[in-house]
């Protein structure tokens, strides 16, 4: 049967299809609608003919469907085995967990699917094709945009903000992991802080091995999501880019937009500094975010790091910082002149680390950034094995 399936729409038409480009769009075409049909007369979605017990998601994935499958389920796999899953976690994958045949009831209900699966979730795991279309799709950017939700922040429905705090308590935000499979069918994952074995390490070494995983993802498809403007993105049903922007005011797109340009800024720094590119533009997209309270970053074993680039780092830190974690463990840094910036003077936590920065010879600058630090409430300082 598989050998009679072809393309449906668009320039390719009538075209075989071929298992290494198989993607959701086919598999909606010729297997989850043809096998959902017809079950309580609007037919159903795939899981409820699949499973016969109610599955509760533990991770939500966002993607635009136009990945091939092979690679879509090669970063789940990869994603399941760094975070150390259990064999019985499941993914909610809008494709198999809506009903195909009827999305419209959800538009007239206002009760989204994504929003019920999400307050379950322990994290959103975004997985990107070869030229990040997701950062162009309405539903994708407005997903994860959930997921780098800040309290005191709306940035969506008055009944997703009431939830989310709900679920997710004081100061917990869902997590945002990213997966990509490359040119060479190697699959790489960003994961938001310490994953799997990572977390039983020390500290130090813990964040140096999440570091060596991640150093070979293509950090130019993380630089897309520096542009994401929901108000502009795309959708396939304009009826969902009408719902999206119904519910998101202008202000909380504008929100939205910055506070996502800031986590993917945050995630490529250290990557561009170790291919030694210009970080101006990550700078600019962290200073734009104002409603960004905590900034952690680790360049252990930076070597290229050097004054200057942590000097753009402090002069843009967004104006509302509260709490600011760096590793700069056997980085390049020879002086900390730069501590002394007006943007630290708000900050109510400080955490540098320095094991290891053996180029580092002056800290003169960290005592004069402390002496204007009225507000601080806690300071944790690593100096070990300096030259």
């Amino acid at each position: 049967m598989a050998n009679k399936w072809c393309e449906t729409t668009g320039d390719h038409a009538g075209s075989p299809l071929e298992f290494k480009t198989f993607n959701f769009y086919h598999a909606n075409v010729w297997i989850i609608k043809p096998a959902t049909e017809g079950y309580n007369q609007t037919g159903c979605s795939l899981v409820e003919i699949l499973n016969e017990e109610v599955q509760r998601p533990s991770w939500f994935v966002s993607h635009a469907w136009i990945e091939p499958m092979c690679q879509f389920w090669w970063c789940l796999q990869k994603h399941a085995l760094i975070r150390e899953l259990p064999n019985t976690m499941a993914y909610w994958i809008c494709a198999s967990a809506n009903n195909q045949h009827d999305l419209g009831e959800e538009l007239r209900t206002g009760d989204r699917a994504f929003r019920r699966a999400m307050l379950m979730c322990e994290g959103v795991l975004l997985v990107l094709d070869s030229v990040g279309t997701p950062f162009e799709r309405c539903w994708c950017c407005f997903e994860v945009s959930m997921a780098t939700w800040n309290a005191g922040i709306a940035i969506t429905t008055a009944k997703m903000a009431i939830d989310l705090q709900e679920s997710q308590g004081s100061g917990r935000r869902l997590l945002l992991d990213v997966g990509v499979t490359d040119a060479y069918d190697q699959v790489h994952v960003l994961t938001d802080g310490l994953a799997g074995a990572e977390r039983r390490m020390l500290g130090t070494v813990g964040r140096h091995q999440k570091s060596l995983r991640e150093r070979d993802f293509p950090v130019d498809l993380l630089l897309r999501g520096l542009r994401v403007k929901i108000e502009e993105a795309q959708a396939t049903q304009m009826s969902d880019k009408d719902w999206i922007l119904k519910n998101l005011p202008t202000f909380q797109r504008d929100y939205a937009d910055k506070m996502l340009a800031s986590h993917f800024a945050l995630a490529s720094w250290s990557g561009l500094i170790q291919n030694g590119r210009s970080t101006d533009m990550l700078a600019e997209a962290v200073h734009g975010d104002l409603s960004r309270k905590v900034i952690q970053l680790s360049f252990i074993g930076c070597l290229l790091l050097c004054d200057s680039d942590l000097e753009l780092l402090i002069h843009h830190l967004p104006a509302h910082l509260r709490i600011l974690r760096l590793d700069l463990s056997f980085s390049g840094l020879q002086t900390l002149d730069c501590l002394s910036a007006p943007p630290l003077s708000s900050l109510k936590e400080l955490n540098l680390r320095f094991t290891g920065a053996e180029h580092l010879w002056s800290v003169k600058g960290l005592e004069a950034a402390l002496q204007e630090m009225e507000k601080l409430a806690y300071l944790e300082l690593w100096f070990l094995e300096l030259q």
